[in-house]
């Protein structure tokens, strides 16, 4: 499993890459280009995906602090895998041996890493102004994206949903995550809502 998820991480990493253009003006950043795309074509080779994590925390301090939050996620994500290929090192005689151990030890302290992000995502939006749709960023968001793609509603009625949905989602994808038999619907549940998400500018 630990190969199929370098190829997905290397992948999420390429496409914030070419979403948000600005690493072509950082040595680091193109550094970052050049490691991902290594990992692309040997998905193999630990080395390649040590160096990727790697360059991806030393960019996220390049961009600091105007750093967007999920580049901030991922940079303490890839801090994480970084400590722990660090303290594995090439320890295990057999690398499938040694790939199980690393996968197993780093998605268990992502998981918690991702439990934090939306308690704190939902907690810090447990505030007078998030629930005002005069001053609520999910009604600022839902009327930009209303101006972008006409089939998305707007209106009172359509802010009001989007603040107690944003909050109802936000609060259910951890649930739904944390239990294993649940885990499939939370996954779906946060892909979806991001999905919707990603096409705000």
């Amino acid at each position: 499993m630990f190969a199929p998820f370098r190829v997905l991480w290397a992948l999420a990493e390429l496409f914030d890459l070419l979403c948000f253009p600005g690493w072509i003006f950082e040595p680091v950043g193109i550094l970052l280009f050049v490691a991902t795309m290594a990992v692309l074509f040997r998905p193999f080779d630990l080395r390649c995906f040590a160096l990727m994590c790697s360059m991806n925390v030393l960019y996220v301090i390049a961009l600091s602090p105007e750093t967007p939050n999920h580049f901030l996620l991922r940079g303490f994500a890839n801090l994480t895998i970084v400590c722990v290929l660090a303290r594995h090192g090439l320890r295990h005689t057999s690398a499938s041996q040694r790939d199980a151990v690393i996968f197993e030890e780093i998605t268990a302290i992502l998981r918690l890493e991702l439990y934090a992000l939306y308690f704190f995502a939902v907690l810090h939006k447990l505030n007078w102004d998030f629930f005002q749709p005069s001053t609520s960023c999910a009604v600022q968001m839902l009327g930009e994206l209303s101006e972008r793609i006409p089939i998305v509603p707007s209106g009172s009625a359509a802010g009001m949903s989007s603040i107690w949905g944003t909050i109802l989602i936000e609060s259910s994808i951890p649930i739904l995550l944390f239990r294993p038999p649940w885990r499939r619907f939370g996954i779906l549940l946060a892909f979806g809502f991001h999905f919707v998400l990603a096409f705000h500018p």
